[in-house]
């Protein structure tokens, strides 16, 4: 509490001395106190920072509540998103994922189970190509497999999240060769069309307007939550 005084004190101090009209000499002097509390308590900078860090969070986390709850049919109900689990189920996750991040391909484990065990859970996959164009080239393959259907589309994500980037436009043909069911003329024509990347063009715009800046991160409700998390913690943010 003293030190928080202080430290008012000092700020109060700083700002009267920005508009106040001193002599140098007096200036002097009050640079010297400063820099001396600093120096000998360096701890309240810390502080300082914790307090600014959990501002800005709550600030981002206010911004992107105000964005769910504006783009709520381009979050749950856009017709070209792939779906987990139950396309009409009354528990909704939205999960931005890499499909060659790390932290993607474990929390995507947590995802199955929680899609295997509760059959009223709906999961809206955002593929969001955070890790550079290999990434892109990987989100742009899934997003072909999703114009033939869910089935085609849970096959060849399957096979991506075990799969070593990069890989290029000939490679994921290749594996698409080897999904059946899957029309490898129509993907290879698919691929790379304005179709498909006007779709990854769009995700990337929506997760920028809410602040995501890594993947996994995930919606439930209005929440907007950064990271994976286990199977046990899911089922708690969904109310299970």
């Amino acid at each position: 509490m003293i030190r928080k005084t202080l430290m008012l004190t000092l700020i109060g101090s700083s700002f009267f001395y920005a508009h106040a009209d001193f002599n140098p000499q007096q200036k002097k002097d009050i640079q010297s106190v400063i820099k001396e509390y600093l120096v000998n308590t360096p701890e309240i900078l810390e502080e300082a920072m914790t307090a600014l860090q959990a501002k800005r969070q709550k600030e981002k986390e206010t911004n992107a509540t105000a964005i769910i709850l504006k783009k709520q049919k381009e979050l749950f109900q856009s017709a070209t998103d792939p779906i987990l689990g139950n396309p009409k189920g009354t528990k909704e996750i939205v999960v931005f994922l890499d499909p060659f991040c790390g932290h993607c391909r474990r929390f995507h484990e947590v995802l199955d189970k929680a899609v295997k065990n509760n059959s009223d859970l709906r999961v809206v996959v955002k593929d969001l190509p955070v890790l550079g164009e290999p990434s892109a080239m990987a989100v742009m393959a899934l997003l072909t497999a999703h114009l033939q259907g869910e089935q085609a589309y849970d096959a060849l994500q399957s096979k991506i999240m075990e799969a070593e980037a990069p890989l290029s436009k000939d490679d994921f043909i290749k594996i698409a060769s080897q999904i059946s069911g899957i029309d490898t003329k129509k993907f290879a024509k698919d691929v790379d069309s304005d179709q498909v990347s006007s779709q990854m063009k769009a995700t990337l715009a929506l997760a920028q307007e809410i602040g995501v800046n890594g993947t996994p991160s995930l919606i439930i409700g209005n929440n907007f939550i950064e990271g994976g998390m286990s199977y046990e913690d899911l089922m708690k943010a969904l109310g299970k």
